[in-house]
């Protein structure tokens, strides 16, 4: 759980950053979309983490969010690394 409770933070916070760093005049639509997303899923994991730990075992339940959690990074590690090609081949968004 304390994965998912970082990965929920940190994950927010670097996408902010990157959105509103090179994206400036979409910053508010995708801080939207954002936090829609953040909210769905940090709201509803109380909801179903719990009994899923109690059916599959808690190891399983919390190594299964985990990996969720590692598959959602997955694309910011992406960025991280190629945005700066990706941004310059696509020039700046109108």
């Amino acid at each position: 759980m304390v994965v998912a409770s970082i990965d929920v933070q940190a994950g927010t916070t670097l996408t902010y950053a990157y959105c509103t760093d090179w994206y400036k005049p979409q910053a508010a639509e995708v801080s939207t979309m954002i936090n829609l997303c953040r909210q769905i899923y940090a709201f509803t994991i109380g909801f179903y983490a719990l009994p899923f730990g109690e059916t599959a075992g808690y190891g399983t339940a919390w190594g299964v969010l985990a990996a969720i959690n590692f598959v959602t990074w997955l694309p910011l590690l992406f960025l991280m690394w190629k945005g700066e090609d990706i941004r310059k081949r696509r020039g700046a968004p109108t």
